[in-house]
């Protein structure tokens, strides 16, 4: 007799997941202390897995790990999807009574999130295990950036001083005094990241910035990872 395999599907659950996080925050429902940050950092892992979920659905019926890990991911999703709802649910019902919301409730909603969150960054540590791709905007897939540093082999580069000559004086422009964001833009393989890499370098940009830091940014776009970068 053959098996039934049956596939695992997560996206709308974890789709809902996030849009219902995103309401409660909208909505600026009065949350315990916790709850609200435990809150955005559930929808940061659960958009980092987003990326390459589409493809693992796809692929799972080739992988039984690949199937347990989205069975996995579906349980988790589907205990938060409850716990968000019912907290929503409340903070509706406790607004058109022009009440307070349950603060002992929102103390166990907390410790469900939080809960919930532990459960969710097992589950996103364990997605790096398969070869997913992700997925991008114009409906194609690509492998996830390897993550870049600051070191560059300053002899092999040559052809990049005009460049940098020119940012380095935006770079040190105290015009206004205020924060600013210098794009470098251009097609893949062009060398931009090793362009940043010279200014950052640099012994001028080390002598008029007291602190520099080096953070990648992935197309897997994580900001709590980014956040923890810069610790």
């Amino acid at each position: 007799m053959a098996d039934l395999i049956v596939s695992v599907v997560v996206v709308p659950i974890v789709e809902n997941v996030i849009s219902t996080i995103a309401s409660l925050i909208k909505e600026k429902v009065a949350l315990v202390q916790g709850l609200k940050t435990d809150a955005v950092k559930l929808s940061s892992r659960l958009t980092s897995i987003q990326a390459v979920l589409k493809e693992a659905e796809k692929t799972q019926l080739e992988n039984l790990l690949l199937r347990d890990w989205l069975a996995k991911l579906k349980n988790a999703a589907h205990y938060a999807e409850d716990v968000l709802d019912t907290l929503a649910t409340k903070a509706a019902l406790s607004k058109t009574r022009q009440a307070v919301l349950n603060i002992r409730y929102q103390n166990d909603a907390a410790l469900k999130i939080k809960e919930i969150l532990a459960r969710i960054d097992d589950i996103n540590e364990e997605k790096n295990q398969f070869d997913l791709k992700i997925e991008s905007d114009h409906g194609g897939s690509w492998q996830e950036e390897p993550q870049t540093s600051d070191l560059v082999d300053t002899k092999g580069v040559c052809g990049r001083e005009e460049e940098k000559e020119k940012i380095m004086e935006l770079l040190l422009s105290d015009e206004d005094n205020e924060m600013s964001v210098i794009p470098i833009i251009g097609m893949g393989g062009l060398g931009k990241t090793t362009l940043a890499q010279l200014l950052f370098n640099d012994d001028r940009v080390k002598q008029s910035f007291e602190r520099r830091m080096w953070v990648s940014v992935s197309v897997n776009f994580d900001l709590t990872r980014i956040l923890r970068a810069q610790i």
